[in-house]
């Protein structure tokens, strides 16, 4: 225990030797420092936990529907602190991920996201820009959730920075998902077109991509044209059926790696729809009935012939008796109606109507594939040897008009089949190497490791320079002069001794002429000597006191 006492000794005149201002400041480092090594101690202490949704509180259903979507993705569910979902540090975007799949995020999803934002001391403007980018994603993905007729959707955009003179490129794609009885038709798509562009600058709504992800089907795929650009429905048909045929291509050539570029053109027929009705008699008619109507027809007419004239036709003048003429006419009828059957035929024929009438398939294939398939077929080269002119040229023919041409042909309709390989063109363009992806330099990967530490390393150097401050403070307290020599205790066989001196205090006391010299006068006790010493010179007692201590530790 001895050391424990002369530890306190040293501390308790090492407090007495300071000045009171020096005592406040080194207690409040030492408080300091004390309050740092706690916070570090318990950040770490719980480094295996965190919280998700930056420690947000959800309230009891939300939290429910997370915990479930966490269980159903089979990750460990951790009990709830105070509202706030618990998941093992370093596992947040996996946890994140299945709340997400499941549709489980919270409705104050987009707030939780601005609080995130908020970056470290240390964090590199290209981290904030890609934080930015991210959380701009999630809140249009809640915007094309919440609209009509969707169940859920993501969002994904890219910007592809200007080479030389080109111009900024901007691409989006919109992977929803439909209610189970609403179709995403083309007024649905166009609208989320618009919403997407409208919150990306510089974003041309063609270069959005649209993907069903009920049957898959792609709108605006590569900022190509769509059927839902149109209302017209033959140029709907057009490009419908041309955007499938294009993919079961793509589906068919999917064994040639790097991928083939593939266009279809089509023409169609311009008629909507032709409806035809024939009617054809088989056999000799079968009378089922006959009915016979006779009629007669009889009329008796008489005519009197009078004289005509003034003379015959005077008063109380009667001319002679006229003879009466009669005409008798007589009609007879005779109809016969007879209901026969006859045999016949009726067809009616309905032929749906914008069918194709010519296909065209434009194919690309890269030159890298060639050399490809040379070294699986010539086993024995070596890896820097290239295959000759007349190599590629005869594995080109072969793969064009034996492979792909017939393999594609069979995809054109059966009207078509004719000339199905005059309308299919295939051609091998050059491949250019690949630019390496640049990789993040030691200086980022430095920037980005201290912004996410930056609370803890702002403790550590607090308690550094602390510790520093309280060094610098001992330090500057001024040496004990162990020159100076104070009286012994007396004793009745010291009393009759000449005071002693070293050779080192007399070229102290050489050195330091100009100082008075502390005068040790012999009183009955020591504790007089002391008293009589710090009476006349406080800073001489206060060292030899100091000097005496050490010498007796």
């Amino acid at each position: 225990m001895d050391f424990i006492n002369q530890f306190f000794a040293q501390v308790r005149d090492l407090l007495a030797s300071m000045t009171p201002a020096a005592r406040i400041t080194s207690a409040l480092l030492l408080g300091v420092i004390v309050i740092s090594l706690g916070y570090l101690f318990q950040g770490y202490g719980g480094a295996t936990e965190s919280f998700l949704f930056n420690g947000e509180i959800l309230e009891s259903g939300e939290a429910n529907r997370v915990e479930a979507a966490i269980a159903k993705a089979n990750l460990k569910v951790f009990p709830r602190n105070a509202g706030r979902i618990v998941v093992p540090r370093g596992e947040e975007a996996a946890y994140l991920a299945a709340v997400a799949d499941a549709g489980a995020l919270p409705a104050n999803f987009d707030t939780l996201l601005d609080e995130s934002l908020d970056g470290g001391l240390f964090e590199s403007a290209e981290v904030r820009r890609a934080r930015i980018k991210a959380a701009r994603e999630r809140k249009l993905s809640m915007i094309v959730s919440m609209m009509e007729g969707i169940d859920y959707g993501k969002v994904l955009y890219d910007i592809r920075e200007p080479k030389g003179f080109e111009q900024q490129q901007t691409t989006a794609t919109v992977s929803v998902m439909p209610e189970s009885d609403v179709p995403l038709d083309g007024w649905r798509m166009r609208k989320i077109r618009a919403a997407v562009a409208g919150a990306i600058a510089g974003l041309d709504p063609k270069s959005v991509t649209i993907t069903n992800m009920a049957d898959g089907s792609q709108y605006g795929f590569g900022g190509e044209a769509a059927d839902a650009d149109f209302d017209d429905p033959y140029f709907q048909t057009r490009i419908a059926y041309e955007q499938r045929l294009k993919a079961k291509i793509e589906d068919l050539l999917r064994f040639i790696q790097p991928g083939a570029l593939v266009e279809v053109s089509a023409e169609l027929d311009e008629s909507i729809s032709t409806e035809v009705r024939t009617l054809k008699a088989e056999g000799d008619p079968a009378a089922i009935r006959e009915r016979t109507d006779t009629t007669e027809l009889s009329s008796t007419q008489s005519e009197d012939r009078g004289e005509p004239g003034l003379v015959a036709q005077g008063p109380n003048r009667t001319g002679a008796q006229q003879q009466v003429v009669k005409n008798q006419t007589t009609d007879s009828r005779n109809t016969t109606e007879t209901e026969s059957f006859v045999p016949k035929t009726e067809e009616l024929r309905r032929q749906a109507g914008l069918v194709p009438t010519r296909v065209h398939a434009a194919i690309a294939v890269p030159s890298e594939y060639l050399v490809r398939v040379w070294r699986e077929t010539d086993p024995s080269a070596k890896p820097d040897q290239k295959p000759t002119s007349a190599q590629l040229t005869q594995i080109q023919d072969d793969l064009i008009e034996n492979k792909i041409k017939p393999t594609v042909a069979r995809l054109f309709p059966k009207e078509l089949a004719e000339f199905a390989l005059d309308n299919v063109e295939v051609t091998v363009f050059q491949s250019l190497p690949r630019e390496p992806e640049a990789k993040p330099s030691l200086a980022s990967l430095g920037m980005a490791w201290a912004g996410q530490n930056a609370s803890s390393i702002t403790m550590v150097a607090l308690a550094l320079a602390s510790l520093a401050m309280l060094r610098s403070m001992i330090r500057s307290i001024p040496p004990a002069d162990r020159t100076v020599k104070f009286a012994e205790p007396s004793s009745p066989e010291a009393s009759d001794a000449p005071p002693r001196a070293t050779a080192k205090g007399e070229e102290a006391e050489k050195r330091d002429a100009s100082r008075p010299k502390l005068r040790l006068k012999k009183g009955p006790t020591l504790k007089d000597d002391l008293v009589e010493m710090v009476r006349e010179d406080p800073d001489g007692a206060a060292a030899i006191l100091k000097t005496w201590i050490g010498n007796a530790a």
